[in-house]
């Protein structure tokens, strides 16, 4: 195994370098990792196991982590079986740490042309959960791309129901530069998002673009010398402080434009 296994292996929450990345990313995780491990490892019995398996996800973790503050040790099993699973996972599959995208926790993306064969680990499946076209990562976030029939996007860092407040907005902006460069041309990419910034700039754009882009999704003013966050606009004006969604604008132009030189 290559050193680079090692040093994924070696991380919980692992990503690669690069910030953009087209292929054919395949998310595997390890199917119910928690209980998976504890059974194969003897913590639990096998009844206790079927029992925790039939329980929704949430209950199934509250009752997992019940049990873990009672037991620290019992975290070390999982995390320990998981590590183990995934290695044999790649060494049986002869996958290189550059086709290793991702690592979250129990989860790897691999950017691969085929369906690996094996999949069924000493009993524990490594399912095949997603396939992605390609990945992104700006100001923090992970955008993975998805094409069905039209672009589609899944974003790790923000809370589904923020994230739902920028439907529309940036992660429209986003995804439709992503697929002018895929589906069309760098140029047309660039000269889109340029537009964008412009409008951005002159704070020609609705209101709802200017929420910053991030954990949090509030709108950030300059008031009395200080910035203050508010869940909803007040207003759009000089007062508006525009410099998070400007710097995702500006990165995501700068990662386009690097490609579009590497190519010319």
């Amino acid at each position: 195994m290559d050193n680079g296994i090692d040093i994924i292996l070696s991380k919980r929450n692992y990503i690669c370098p690069e910030p953009y990345i087209q292929g054919r990313i395949v998310e595997y995780d390890i199917k119910s990792a928690n209980i998976s491990m504890l059974k194969k490892y003897n913590v639990i019995s096998n009844s206790y196991y079927e029992y925790l398996s039939k329980l929704p996800k949430y209950d199934r973790e509250v009752e997992i982590g019940n049990r873990i503050r009672e037991n620290r040790d019992i975290q070390n099993t999982i995390y320990n079986g998981i590590d183990e699973t995934l290695k044999k996972f790649i060494q049986l599959n002869n996958i290189s740490s550059s086709n290793i995208i991702r690592r979250a926790n129990d989860a790897l993306y691999i950017n691969t042309s085929v369906d690996l064969k094996y999949t069924n680990i000493d009993g524990i499946l490594v399912r095949q959960k997603s396939i992605y076209s390609s990945l992104l990562q700006l100001n923090k976030l992970l955008f993975l791309f998805y094409y069905n029939p039209d672009i589609n996007v899944d974003v790790k860092g923000i809370k589904q129901d923020l994230l739902n407040l920028h439907n529309g907005y940036m992660i429209t902006v986003i995804g439709t530069a992503i697929l002018l460069y895929e589906r069309s041309s760098t140029s047309d990419a660039l000269s889109y998002l340029n537009n964008i910034i412009e409008d951005y700039l002159k704070h020609k754009l609705p209101v709802e673009y200017y929420r910053n882009l991030d954990s949090f999704s509030d709108y950030t003013y300059n008031i009395y010398g200080g910035f203050r966050s508010m869940t909803q606009p007040k207003f759009i004006d000089d007062s508006i402080n525009i410099e998070c969604n400007l710097n995702i604008l500006r990165e995501l132009y700068s990662i386009l434009f690097n490609l579009y030189i590497k190519t010319t």
